[in-house]
C-alpha cells in the first residue's frame, strides 16, 4: 500500500462555489454561507459545484474495478495495450505488482500460503508475458494473462456530492482494504491541502 500515490490535482476554487451557492438567496457570496448550506443544512445539490480531479498511481487492477463502481465520476485509465512493456521494465516485482499486506490473516500457515501463492502467480505471469511479447503476440491478447495485482494508474474526476458517498462507503471497515486505504488517503490529502481547505471544513461539518 505504501507504493500507492494519491495526488489531488485540482479542486474548484472556493469563490466559484460561493457564487453558485449564493445565487438562490440573491446574497453576496461567502464561505460562511457555503459551509452553512452544504455542511450544516446538507443541501447536497450545491456540493455538485465542487469538482476534484485526482491521480491514483500504482494501485492494482483489482482496486480499479472497485473504484469504477462509483458511476457518478469520470475516469481515464492507464492503457495496458500501450504501456505494458514499460510497466514490465520496472526494477522489481513489487514495482510491477501490488503485494497486499497480509497482517489481517491471523493464521500464520494461511498467511505464508497466501504470500507464496502471490509470489508464484506474479513471477509466473511476469515470465509468461515476457515470452509472449518476445513471440510477437499483441498486448490485446496478452492482457488475458495479466493478474489482478498488476499495478495501474488513473485520473479520477468527481464532484463533492458523489465523493461524500464514496468516503462513507469506502472508509467503512467492511470495504476492501486497498480501496479503503485509498479513500482514507484521499481524505488525508484534502485535510492537508490549502486549495481544498474549504472542502475539508464542509466534510468536517458533515462528520465525514
Amino acid at each position: 500500500m505504501k507504493r500507492i500515490e494519491i495526488i489531488l490535482k485540482h479542486v474548484t476554487p472556493e469563490f466559484i462555489v460561493n457564487e453558485a451557492v449564493g445565487m438562490p438567496y440573491d446574497t453576496p457570496p461567502s464561505s460562511e454561507l457555503t459551509s452553512k448550506v452544504i455542511g450544516i443544512k446538507k443541501h447536497l445539490s450545491c456540493a455538485e459545484h465542487i469538482v476534484m480531479n485526482w491521480h491514483i498511481i500504482g494501485s492494482s487492477r483489482l482496486e480499479l474495478q472497485e473504484h469504477m463502481r462509483h458511476r457518478m465520476a469520470s475516469s481515464t485509465v492507464k492503457s495496458t495495450r500501450y504501456t505494458l512493456s514499460k510497466t514490465l521494465n520496472a526494477d522489481t516485482l513489487s514495482d510491477i505488482f501490488v503485494m497486499p499486506g497480509l497482517s489481517d490473516i491471523a493464521d500464520e500457515d494461511q498467511r505464508m500460503c497466501m504470500f507464496a501463492a502471490l509470489q508464484d502467480v506474479q513471477q509466473t505471469a511476469f515470465y509468461a508475458i515476457k515470452r509472449c511479447q518476445s513471440a510477437g503476440i499483441k498486448n490485446d491478447y496478452i492482457k488475458y494473462i495479466v493478474p489482478e495485482s498488476l499495478r495501474t494508474s488513473f485520473s479520477w474526476t468527481i464532484n463533492l456530492r458523489s465523493f461524500i458517498n464514496f468516503l462513507q462507503l469506502r472508509t467503512d471497515k467492511h470495504a476492501h482494504f486497498e480501496i479503503r486505504h485509498i479513500a482514507n488517503e484521499m481524505r488525508r490529502v484534502i485535510s492537508e491541502s490549502l486549495a481544498a481547505k474549504y472542502v475539508d471544513e464542509i466534510l468536517k461539518e458533515m462528520g465525514v
